[in-house]
């Protein structure tokens, strides 16, 4: 392997102290070991001290990630699109987000699908998605204290056999529910990816047996599908000198433990390992000098790791188990307590169910059950009754559609400042439209109140009422013989303003209530007027040496 290195990714709440060899920091709690090349066959082996935030809670699950680079030539099955599912979780608030990405250079030509837990419980079942490649979707889940895992699914022929997953643990409101995230597999099941998942105690037994996945429920439930087992023996010396050398021995049980599929993994010391044809293994520590806990407590601990394969035909209801003896020396051994899983063809079925809806309103929102109404777009949790009688938890994003119903008055011009909707301008004494109102300004032609309704593709609303005072078609300063002749017009108007006298002021509006033209003319009976060019309706406005006005639309054909 040319330019071989290893990543580490290590939670927020881990960070490394110290290594045997020198690291490159990556950035986003990332750190790299360059190896330079391994020939075939070879093995080299580096230690990394790291440290927890003395803030974080007992019982939280830490899981730091390494990847070996370059990954093995796997190869994928005929058929593969190019597509790879990767999986993350983000705690927001009250909200979980979980986010499916497709960071493979194809698009997905067939649907995979989703499930989500809630604690060891599926929450919600087989949920198909298809995504082209560097595209991604969300899935809101409510944030209430559980520990939530969303699991996708490869598409077929897929190289190697990733389980893209995430999880979250500790978000929304207390009580937490903790401990449950190494009851299932984590996405580590090919040979060059570990993740390995503590969860933080103040005391435990210091030699120990555990098993990933660990298991549901009291008898440690696993599925049919889980096949890959990952152990690790933990053990201290609590004696009070120092121990020389280390034997760990386990026993496999050979009628449900596949021994060619045995694979000795990662320690905290250097060992060599030996299998008997019985079962028995046997990891042997020589010159490990493990100090007692009382002369070094932190270096007084060892580990050692290795993975396993079920048998694939074994009966529902079988029981894995094994225990460990550990060897300090020529002392008698200490036996760990035993680990054990049992095989199951069923899930625990969360009764709840919750759902993703996205809802868009016009100026408010209220939520299916009607306990609330929100004026600011968001992401809100309702529940409901769902058809078994439990709770449905809805996961609502909802986007408010604000429309702006301010009018502007100048004297008998109306203006909405909302632009790219539909108007409709109504009489408010009887809130009837009004016939050809239905521009962003509206020039009145009497006294009145007038108010406008604004719509688009999603919502309407009505503005409120403006008062427009001061107009007369006849006004009296004119005299009761005002006449516009002729009307409709190709040309000029005539108009006889009777017995008025004196200059007078004549402007002409179009129906979007813009000022084309104004002018002052003497008035001594009838005034040969010049319309503007352009054919269409005009509103002519009036106004006497008096102040007083008259309005009228005229038609130029």
């Amino acid at each position: 392997a040319l330019n071989a290195y290893v990543d580490f990714e290590f939670p927020p709440e881990v960070f490394p102290l110290s290594a045997n060899l020198p690291w490159l920091v990556l950035g986003n709690n990332k750190i790299r070991f360059e190896m330079d090349t391994l020939a075939v066959g070879e093995c080299r082996a580096f230690h990394i001290v790291d440290s927890i935030d003395c803030n974080t809670d007992v019982g939280y699950t830490i899981c730091p990630k390494a990847e070996i680079f370059p990954n093995p030539c796997l190869e994928a099955e005929a058929g593969w699109d190019s597509s790879s599912v990767v999986v993350s979780a983000a705690c927001i608030g009250s909200i979980i987000e979980f986010t499916i990405s497709n960071r493979g250079s194809g698009d997905m030509v067939n649907p995979s699908s989703y499930r989500v837990y809630q604690d060891s419980a599926l929450f919600q079942a087989n949920t198909p998605f298809q995504l082209n490649s560097d595209d991604s979707i969300t899935v809101l889940v409510p944030a209430d204290g559980h520990t939530f895992r969303l699991s996708a699914t490869q598409s077929l022929g897929h190289a190697g056999i990733s389980t893209p997953q995430a999880w979250s643990e500790g978000c929304g409101t207390p009580p937490f529910s903790l401990g449950v995230i190494n009851q299932f597999s984590q996405d580590d099941l090919d040979d060059y990816v570990d993740i390995e998942c503590t969860q933080l105690s103040a005391a435990y037994d210091p030699n120990d047996k555990t098993v990933v996945p660990a298991g549901y429920d009291e008898s440690h439930f696993i599925q049919m599908t889980d096949t890959i087992l990952q152990y690790r023996i933990r053990f201290q010396n609590s004696g009070s000198d120092t121990a020389f050398n280390v034997i760990v021995i386990d026993t496999l049980d050979l009628e449900v433990l596949n021994p060619a599929t045995f694979q000795s993994g990662a320690s905290t010391d250097p060992y060599w390992v030996e299998m008997f044809g019985n079962g028995i293994i046997a990891w042997h520590f020589d010159n490990i000098n493990l100090p007692s806990e009382n002369e070094n407590e932190p270096e007084s601990h060892g580990a050692v790791s290795f993975k396993i394969n079920r048998y694939g035909n074994l009966p529902l209801g079988t029981v894995i188990s094994n225990m460990a003896s550990i060897y300090f020396d020529f002392n008698a051994p200490i036996l760990t307590e035993p680990s054990f899983l049992t095989l199951s063809d069923s899930s625990i079925i969360n009764p709840n169910s919750f759902s993703n809806i996205t809802a868009s309103q016009c100026n408010f929102y209220t939520v299916p059950s009607g306990d609330e109404t929100y004026t600011i777009a968001g992401t809100y949790l309702d529940t409901i009754p769902n058809t078994v009688g439990h709770d449905s938890l809805l996961v609502i994003s909802v986007s408010i559609n604000l429309i702006d119903t301010t009018v502007s008055q100048t004297g008998p011009l109306l203006t909405v400042t909302e632009s790219d909707v539909e108007y409709q301008w109504l009489n408010c004494e009887d809130m009837m439209p009004i016939s050809g109102a239905n521009n962003q300004s509206y020039l009145a032609e009497n006294n009145g109140t007038y108010a406008v309704i604004l719509s688009n593709q999603e919502c309407s609303d009505t503005s409120s009422c403006h008062v427009v005072s001061g107009l007369s078609i006849l006004n009296p300063g004119f005299g009761n013989n005002l006449k516009v002749y002729p009307n409709p017009t190709s040309d000029n108007i005539q108009i006889d303003l009777g017995s008025v006298s004196g200059e007078v002021v004549i402007s002409a509006y179009n129906m979007l209530g813009a000022l084309l033209q104004t002018e002052v003319r003497y008035s001594n009976g009838v005034i040969d007027y010049e319309m503007p060019k352009q054919k269409g309706v005009y509103l002519i406005r009036l106004v006497d040496p008096d102040g007083k006005t008259s309005n009228f639309k005229v038609v130029k054909e």
